[in-house]
């Protein structure tokens, strides 16, 4: 359902897509959620993108997000170091940094 209702949020403030994706239960499903925003482009800002990402409990869930943020082209550089900074285990970071390079 929230699929089809995506285009909806476009341009919608960090602070509204952050309590929908908090009103998915924690764990998998808020991880869906937010990746069907980030499929989508939205929201269009990587900083924002990276604080929705950062909300997620589970590192787990961090890496997977992240590495739709890599594979749209949005990590580069500082903002490539900051999403890094999100996952400990150094062979996520090195598939998030190839998905990066390819991006």
């Amino acid at each position: 359902m929230l699929r089809r209702e995506l285009p909806g949020f476009v341009g919608s403030s960090v602070e509204t897509l952050r309590e929908l994706v908090e009103g998915f239960e924690d764990g998998w499903a808020r991880r869906r959620a937010l990746a069907a925003f980030l499929e989508a482009g939205i929201p269009e800002s990587r900083d924002d993108a990276l604080d929705l990402v950062a909300t997620l409990k589970r590192e787990l869930d961090r890496r997977w997000c992240l590495g739709i943020l890599a594979r749209r082209g949005d990590l580069s550089g500082a903002t490539l170091d900051r999403a890094l900074g999100f996952v400990s285990s150094p062979s996520a970071r090195r598939r998030i940094e190839a998905a990066a390079e390819q991006g």
